[in-house]
């Protein structure tokens, strides 16, 4: 990325299943947003996760539920995009259609887990991604078991310069991976999923919004106990 006075439009794209979203995700985007200073953080639901052996909630549901949980929320938006492109959702050509979207104004930060950046590698288009967007690598403090610089996979390590007191990696076309620890939330939706199932209540958990379309539409009541082990909730 080279330096240019025309990108000042700092998105954040939040990608993920949400199945069900939750107020960690909630907390967690928030707390990202205005740390970074963003313009909008926008939730990305994925139609087909391609690292899922598990199925997840028809897309329509799950995509309902990120729009009513987000409503008012002046910092956030979302998107169909995945779920308009159908298939299988990668996470490289969300970043470009933005990108052709936005065009030059455009400065991406593509917001993952921990977890889930740890097995990028395996994603389409590595290590194309460095050179399109930055990432912010959210960190439960409580849950920390990597040492930066066990983040990068070990074949393009060499390619970053890691400046420790601000925590990030520099890539050579300018844009960086963030290490960044957030407030933990002991929330997942796979816990969720299971309260519903055993009709315990979830009040806490979720947003009353969306707790009453999951009433409404008798989601997770079948769920199975595979798709209660989908991982990166």
């Amino acid at each position: 990325m080279e330096k240019n006075p025309e990108k000042n439009l700092k998105l954040g794209l939040f990608g993920g299943t949400f199945d069900p979203i939750h107020y960690g995700h909630i907390k967690a985007a928030r707390e990202i947003h205005h740390r970074f200073g963003l313009f909008k953080t926008i939730f990305i639901p994925s139609h087909v996760p391609p690292h899922k052996k598990t199925p997840v909630t028809e897309s329509v549901h799950r995509m309902e539920m990120v729009r009513l949980a987000i409503s008012g929320l002046d910092e956030f938006d979302l998107s169909d995009t995945e779920i308009r492109r159908g298939g299988h959702s990668y996470s490289f050509q969300t970043i470009r259609y933005f990108k052709n979207h936005y065009g030059r104004a455009l400065e991406p930060f593509f917001i993952i887990g921990t977890d889930a950046f740890l097995d990028i590698s395996t994603w389409k288009n590595y290590p194309a991604f460095f050179s399109e967007t930055h990432f912010i690598v959210m960190n439960r403090p409580a849950t920390d078991r990597n040492k930066p610089k066990d983040l990068l996979p070990e074949n393009i390590r060499n390619r970053f310069t890691y400046d420790p007191e601000n925590r990030f990696f520099s890539h050579p076309s300018g844009y960086r991976v963030f290490c960044v620890d957030i407030t933990p939330h002991n929330i997942s939706s796979s816990d969720i999923r299971e309260k519903i199932r055993n009709r315990r209540p979830i009040n806490t958990l979720i947003p009353a919004r969306v707790a009453d379309y999951i009433k409404k539409k008798s989601l997770y009541r079948q769920t199975t106990a595979a798709q209660d082990k989908i991982s990166q909730d």
